[in-house]
């Protein structure tokens, strides 16, 4: 056995934490309440371990791993998303723009 449930349940959960500070490193600042609620989800994870000790082994090293990868892929959902909104702005004001001036 590589890592005990209670040791990948608590990494997993993690991902709430590892979401804002990669953020930083992409020049996101995330709010108060942010960090706020990281901060509660890592005490409230912390509870909840009943694994002993806090130990790193190989199989929570994977389960760090993929984790990481999921934060990131919020992170890159999440400017994905803010950039197809933006554009879709632009698009929509170009185009009423456009309509306006054959209008006249």
């Amino acid at each position: 056995m590589y890592t005990s449930a209670g040791n990948a349940g608590f990494i997993t959960g993690l991902y709430v934490i590892m979401v804002p500070f990669l953020g930083l490193l992409w020049g996101r600042r995330p709010g108060s309440g942010v960090w706020l609620g990281a901060l509660l989800a890592a005490a409230g994870l912390y509870l909840l371990n009943e694994a002993p000790g806090l130990g790193l082994n190989i199989g929570d090293a994977l389960v760090l791993l993929h984790e990481a990868a999921g934060a990131l892929k919020i992170l890159g959902a999440a400017l994905m998303l803010t950039g197809m909104l933006a554009a879709q702005v632009q698009r929509y004001y170009a185009n009423s723009i456009a309509r306006r001036s054959a209008e006249k």
